[in-house]
């Protein structure tokens, strides 16, 4: 046969490609099977089991095999198969419109939107939709006769689609359209953050009319990092920082108080507010030094209704803030900050992060080095400026991350965040940086784990079906036909080889539908073969030569 050797050649080339290809994940499930023999369902136990079975390599002679490779390269399996993680985010689109009013303190618009806020948890509307309803009802029995395009509410500098005289028919398509517009902006940077985290073959869709997003992540087992990782505005504030010479006379206020009124402040009369905040072990710029144990005891009292109407008004719009994690001199407590708020609580740095990376400072412990833009920049000089030899506290979703001392005005707008990170914590940060900004906060609606027995049952389920199905082709064609089944069977399975390896090398993800895929395209190559067997028995029966017939 002309070409037999060409054939030969690109069959074994072929075969040599897809066994190479296969291997990773051969070697992947092969560690992932010896940690779970050994940690069962303990999690913990498992990823230390993974950390130390991934030291070992296995030298095969032509290659060489580490888990963390084969892990990045192994035959990607869908959620139905995987297991995973479905996360359903909702967009906060009163944090959009306050951005839209320039965060205005309007006492009809935030009346409006108190009340749509109300009226969302029972609606099936937009809750754009509902805040006008509600806004018009407001204005219309108030008597004041606000317009939408009143500079206090959208007639601002930041939307300069709305002039003074423009009607309010056409202020709502405009806010309408910038809304959704935000929404898209969000569902991209979710979709960049997703891909940033390595989730395999991710399906990130807006579900339409809502400002939710729906997220599915096949292989993904940490929902506490995932919904970290998604809700993160990416928003860095700074702010000027309270301390404690400033808060201390609110403090005994409270103690007293406590002692009194401490059961309608949510705590027992008999705790000692104070001996809470262990002031005297501070090593920071914070204005308490608190026992994890206490954190939960210590919120209650400072947002309790009794203990907001004893501020004065040097503290009236403070905003008391955690650490982002507790001190390495002290992992059993939290820092608690006292941050310099104002009547609408916008940060006096706001800007959006141009570029982020992990670096070292002169202690070679890990720092993220920040570049900001050139609104950013500007604001960021001149908080520099006015606060030098006074802290200034760096902030990320409610939580400081560090509030050093401002040794001279910073006029380029770099700057460094040092919050006592991890390798692991500081690359989280930087990533959920880079991927921009979310232009309102995020909420997770609904998180739902896929767990292992969903997705073992599937998986045992494809197998066994495939298994069956497989053994009763073989049976049949060697039963039927003898030898030359034997020699169909083995095509069958150099076949099945190739589909596999072809599939892991242009990184295919195999799924349910794709196994009955697979499945189906046997049941073909089962009816090619008896479409040529049965025309060569029939040859044969005319008595030509076997060979001749073929």
């Amino acid at each position: 046969m002309q070409g037999k050797g060409l054939i030969t050649i690109v069959a074994i080339v072929l075969g040599l490609i897809c066994l190479n290809e296969l291997l990773p994940t051969w070697y992947a499930s092969k560690i992932e099977k010896q940690a779970t023999a050994i940690a069962g369902d303990n999690p913990e136990k498992y990823q230390k089991e993974i950390a130390k079975l991934s030291k070992d390599t296995l030298n095969l002679g032509f290659t060489k095999l580490y888990y963390t490779k084969a892990k990045d390269k192994e035959m990607k399996l869908g959620l139905d198969l995987k297991g995973g993680i479905n996360v359903l985010l909702e967009i906060n689109q009163r944090d959009l419109v306050n951005d839209l009013t320039n965060y205005s303190t309007n006492p009809i618009l935030i009346e409006a939107l108190n009340k749509t806020d109300e009226v969302q948890k029972n609606s099936t509307k937009s809750y754009i939709d509902n805040f006008f309803v509600q806004f018009e009802a407001i204005n219309s029995a108030k008597g004041t006769n606000l317009k939408l395009a009143d500079p206090e509410l959208f007639g601002n500098t930041t939307l300069t689609e709305v002039k003074y005289n423009t009607p309010d028919d056409q202020v709502k398509s405009i806010v309408k359209r910038k809304i959704d517009a935000s929404v898209g902006t969000a569902f991209e940077v979710i979709r960049t953050r997703i891909d940033k985290m390595g989730a395999v073959q991710p399906n990130v869709q807006r579900v339409p009319g809502t400002a939710r997003i729906s997220v599915e992540m096949p292989g993904m087992k940490d929902i506490d990092k995932v919904k970290k990782m998604l809700q993160t505005s990416a928003k860095l504030q700074f702010w000027e920082v309270q301390q404690v010479p400033e808060m201390a006379p609110y403090f005994q206020t409270l103690t007293s108080m406590v002692a009194v009124k401490g059961d309608s402040m949510g705590v027992a009369k008999n705790v000692n507010f104070m001996n809470l905040l262990h002031i005297d072990k501070l090593r920071t710029n914070g204005v308490a030094n608190v026992k994890l144990s206490d954190t939960a005891a210590v919120n209650k009292i400072l947002n309790s209704k009794v203990g907001q109407s004893l501020r004065p008004s040097n503290i009236k719009y403070t905003q008391f803030m955690w650490g982002y994690k507790p001190e390495a001199t002290d992992a059993e407590s939290l820092v608690l900050y006292a941050i310099r708020g104002n009547i609408n609580q916008k940060a006096p740095v706001d800007g959006a992060v141009e570029t982020a990376n992990i670096s070292y400072d002169e202690l070679s412990r890990v720092v993220v080095d920040m570049q900001m833009d050139s609104k950013g920049a500007k604001e960021w000089k001149t908080l520099t400026e006015k606060n030098v030899g006074k802290p200034v506290a760096v902030t990320l979703d409610g939580r400081v991350y560090t509030a050093p001392n401002v040794v001279n005005a910073i006029p380029n707008g770099r700057t460094q965040i040092s919050g006592n990170f991890s390798q692991e914590e500081a690359k989280e940060l930087v990533d959920v940086l880079g991927a921009g900004k979310l232009p309102a906060g995020a909420k997770v609606v609904q998180a739902t784990v896929v767990g292992p027995s969903l997705g073992q049952e599937s998986i045992d389920a494809g197998v066994m079906s495939f298994g069956i199905a497989f053994l009763l082709i073989i049976v049949y064609i060697i039963f039927y036909y003898g030898g030359a089944g034997v020699y169909a069977v083995i095509a069958m399975i150099i076949n099945l080889f190739y589909i596999f390896g072809i599939m892991d090398s242009v990184d295919a993800t195999l799924t349910l539908p794709g196994i009955a895929g697979i499945v189906l395209t046997m049941a073909m190559a089962v009816d090619t073969n008896v479409i040529i067997y049965e025309r060569n028995q029939g040859r044969i029966i005319c008595r030509k030569k076997y060979f001749r017939s073929l």
